[in-house]
């Protein structure tokens, strides 16, 4: 079993550049807090599920297969999937030679707290997820998201240096909002992201708390556009997200324009006024005659218009 601590240097670097808290750099330092990659652990697939399961919103209540009527659920409403079957979509979404997911799955005392998942977008146009999964292919357009932030970054974005960040997050509500989840994301990109691709990402509108920890961890929004899970029976979330996404080695430059709210719930308007919303049908219409970014800097603990050029 292989287990990766942060160096000092790295802890020394996210602890200014995230804000963390000095409850999760003293964490860090100790070595309390560790990191399992997933390409260490997907040769036992049943082993891999056993500890995502219990941490995951996705794989393991989520069955797009269905019209929603015939879902079984328990007391609480969560959908009773059947084991095979999640296990038949997790060897599709581990395995190498399919959707060759990659990530990392964060410790506390050698008990898992979260995990950060993403694959290669080629994987996807490639038609090699599972099949709960492929409705995002119907519902979104790839090659116009990839365009669209390839002209509004200027930096070579294209389907093949671009991954999915997928999922990510602290199960264990006790250490949230201490900035761990911040080093997970942060950390996965450097770690498995080649320099100078991309990571994209999507958060709901109304998500407040993923729209401020997601850009102190380094996303950047860039436009409002229709989830791409609308419309699934088991889509629990909101039908409007922001596309985001990190770049791995090159960082944003701030243009001091602060993007200022007075309460958090004015926080996902503040920002429709500045990224503009669009649609994924083409270039043109997520663009919508609007370019305009926003990320956290860490200089003046402060949302600001960016940009990459």
């Amino acid at each position: 079993m292989n287990i990766y601590h942060l160096s000092g240097a790295q802890i020394e670097q996210y602890a200014k550049s995230l804000d963390l808290s000095e409850q999760t750099v003293g964490m860090l330092r100790t070595g309390e807090v560790s990191f399992e990659r997933i390409a260490d652990l997907r040769s036992d697939i049943p082993s891999l599920a056993d500890r995502i399961c219990p941490m995951d919103k996705i794989l393991w209540n989520w069955d797009f297969r269905k019209d929603g009527s015939d879902l079984k659920r328990d007391s609480n409403g969560v959908i009773l999937r059947d084991k095979n079957t999640v296990l038949k979509e997790y060897e599709t979404f581990f395995s190498p030679d399919k959707l060759n997911t990659e990530g990392l799955i964060v410790k506390r005392d050698g008990r898992d707290v979260g995990y950060c998942l993403s694959y290669p977008l080629t994987n996807i146009l490639a038609n090699k997820s599972p099949e709960m999964f492929q409705c995002i292919g119907k519902a979104i357009n790839w090659k116009a998201i990839t365009g669209f932030l390839n002209r509004a970054a200027n930096h070579g974005i294209s389907e093949e240096t671009t991954n999915y960040l997928f999922d990510y997050g602290i199960s264990d509500i006790s250490l949230r909002g201490n900035g761990l989840g911040r080093v997970l994301m942060r950390y996965s990109i450097e770690s498995f992201i080649p320099e100078r691709n991309i990571a994209i990402g999507f958060i709901d509108f109304r998500n407040v708390s993923s729209i401020l920890a997601g850009t102190r961890a380094g996303r950047v929004i860039a436009k409002e556009i229709p989830s791409p899970y609308k419309g699934h029976p088991c889509h629990k979330g909101e039908d409007r997200t922001f596309l985001t996404f990190t770049f791995s080695g090159v960082e944003p430059i701030y243009t001091g324009k602060e993007v200022s709210f007075d309460r958090k719930e004015d926080l996902p308007y503040k920002l429709r006024e500045v990224v503009g919303t669009g649609s994924t049908e083409s270039i043109e219409a997520l663009m919508n005659g609007k370019v305009a970014m926003v990320g956290y800097n860490p200089e003046s603990k402060k949302l600001e218009e960016v940009r990459f050029y």
